[in-house]
């Protein structure tokens, strides 16, 4: 197997919107269609969709998996700049490995009230726990971590197409959230992203 010019491609960074991508095609089995000359006609395209094999259960736990890395991803990349203020693109994705899934869901289920315990950062929780952008953020995130466990691991769940469709949808509005220019300014947001790096600065 030869390489191409230059060498193999460099890999990458994750992207959440690739992974929501992934998780939709996984749970319709719906390809990119590509053509040329005309476009086909909408009978043909039913035609070909109509003769797609329908998706099995192992298909809908991964898109169900997808669904929470997107969003896995999309917050650690926000929270990355307060472990390397100022830092260019790159650096953050680095950063963003010192965030684990802990970070995040110890945080969300303190926002969303979950009956966690105390935690230092009380009166930050309080400040937040009212902003209807976090908060959808945090209960997305806690919502999804608890799909993506049973996905993964639970072998007597039952996984069907529905369950999946929600999952994503329930990511994409999260992703769409967490990258939007809103939450970016948003004071609650910063705080809300703050106490996750600080947890990961501390190893907890």
């Amino acid at each position: 197997m030869t390489e191409p010019p230059g060498g193999p491609p460099r890999p990458s960074p994750i992207s959440p919107d690739d992974l929501l991508q992934h998780a939709r095609t996984a749970a319709l089995h719906y390809p990119s269609l590509t053509y040329s000359g005309d476009a086909p006609s909408s009978e043909e395209i039913a035609r070909v969709l109509a003769g797609l094999p329908y998706p099995s259960e192992a298909d809908f736990r991964r898109a169900v998996s997808a669904s929470y890395f997107a969003l896995f991803h999309a917050v650690t990349l926000r929270a990355s700049a307060f472990l390397a203020p100022g830092a260019a693109r790159p650096e953050l994705y680095r950063s963003a490995r010192q965030i684990a899934h802990r970070h995040i869901r110890g945080v969300s289920l303190a926002v969303t009230d979950a009956g966690t315990p105390s935690l230092p950062e009380d009166d930050l929780v309080a400040r937040v726990r009212s902003d209807q952008r976090v908060r959808l953020v945090a209960e997305a995130f806690c919502r999804l971590s608890d799909e993506r466990r049973d996905a993964d691991y639970d072998h007597f769940a039952e996984f069907h197409q529905d369950r999946a469709l929600r999952g994503i949808n329930l990511a994409t509005d999260a992703v769409g959230v967490t990258e939007s220019a809103a939450f970016a300014r948003s004071e609650a947001a910063q705080t809300f992203l703050g106490m996750i790096a600080n947890r990961a600065r501390d190893r907890n």
